[in-house]
């Protein structure tokens, strides 16, 4: 019985770090792109996540293992561990080096007739430039998702007078989407229901937006 209750706290301090490990790929792969996961999975929260559940894992070696030399020296190393973790996700959340990150909440400029879908445009920083991203996503509760390819992008460069302006989105009818800049210009395009992807994009000054230089997240 003793046994058994010194491994018990182990047990379930593994089940939590497991359970934490399988939340962060879900996050990061999310593969149906639900928006309530997305704020899970940018780096800086999955570093944090991953440092935690190794911390648990340490911690449990620590309950399991007999009091003496071996659970001291285990418990600095889990606890040095720890701390370089954090102070990793800290640093991601500083300078994210894997992308444009998002500035605040997107915001809905567009609901659809049926009210199944909506427009979103959402603000992002990198360095020296802000861009606004014309997102396409369905209103479906938890289970809502948005789409793996944005409707549009403007970019807004330091000291460089931006070539187009956005306006505003609206649906136009099923299926249909206009864009429009502050110009006057309006922009329109299709989008398949099912898969959320428009039938194409509108860029300003967002050359780089289908490589590795723009990652919105």
């Amino acid at each position: 019985m003793a046994k058994f209750r010194r491994f018990a706290w182990p047990a379930a301090l593994l089940s939590v770090s497991g359970a934490l490990v399988l939340f962060a790929w879900l996050a990061t792969a999310n593969p149906r792109h639900y928006t309530h996961l997305m704020r899970y999975g940018k780096p800086a929260f999955v570093v944090m996540l991953v440092a935690f559940a190794v911390g648990l894992v340490v911690l449990a070696t620590v309950l399991a293992l007999r009091a003496g030399t071996r659970r001291r020296v285990v418990g600095i190393t889990g606890a040095v561990l720890t701390v370089l973790g954090f102070c990793a996700g800290e640093f991601v959340v500083s300078f994210d080096l894997s992308g444009t990150d998002a500035i605040g909440s997107p915001r809905v400029v567009a609901v659809s007739a049926d009210g199944a879908f909506e427009l979103t445009v959402q603000p992002y920083g990198g360095w020296w430039v802000v861009y606004d991203v014309v997102q396409l996503r369905t209103r479906d509760g938890l289970r809502s998702r948005q789409s793996d390819r944005f409707v549009g992008c403007f970019a807004y460069h330091d000291d460089v007078q931006p070539e187009e302006v956005f306006s505003g989105a609206r649906f136009t009818g099923p299926g249909e989407i206009e864009v429009s800049m502050q110009s006057g210009h309006t922009w329109t395009t299709t989008f398949d229901a099912a898969t959320l992807r428009p039938a194409g994009q509108i860029m300003y000054g967002c050359e780089d937006a289908g490589s590795d230089a723009f990652t919105p997240r």
